[in-house]
């Protein structure tokens, strides 16, 4: 089973479109070297974009867990990449529960998986103006994408 690369939501451009089709899709397939579809499930939690709010989005975190508990219980997904803290957040994890580029095991609604997460690949977030972060982030997606 391909592992899951879960988004928050589409992008005010990008809505109506397969999950990760924009500039945040296009840089994780830089980084991975492929077109992210031939490797991963891509799901974005929230079907709509939710609007603008400060620096990036605005996110509803209730619609955000219902959706992750449902993606688990109908996908049994045995692995899961959250983009950014806020997707993973909505799998009831905080930052400080789980590290960048880390697996941790979860199980939620009685089905057991692991879950990482590579920092947001939106252009707001720094991290990836790195180059040893975006080396990291290709090693990481590589592997996952081969296991």
């Amino acid at each position: 089973m391909r592992p899951y690369l879960v988004g928050e939501a589409p992008s005010r451009r990008t809505e109506g479109h397969p999950p990760l089709s924009g500039s945040s899709g296009r840089r994780l397939s830089e980084t991975l070297g492929s077109p992210l579809e031939e490797s991963f499930e891509l799901r974005n939690l929230l079907e709509h974009w939710p609007g603008s709010g400060g620096r990036g989005s605005r996110f509803d975190r209730p619609a955000a867990v219902l959706a992750a508990i449902s993606l688990v219980t109908t996908e049994h997904p045995e692995r899961v990449v959250c983009l950014g803290y806020r997707a993973a957040g909505a799998f009831l994890l905080s930052r400080t529960d789980v590290e960048a580029l880390g697996w941790r095991s979860l199980t939620v609604a009685g089905h057991a998986f692991e879950l990482a997460v590579v920092p947001h690949p939106s252009g707001v977030n720094r991290w990836w103006n790195e180059e040893g972060n975006r080396l990291a982030a290709a090693e990481f997606l590589r592997a996952t994408a081969a296991a």
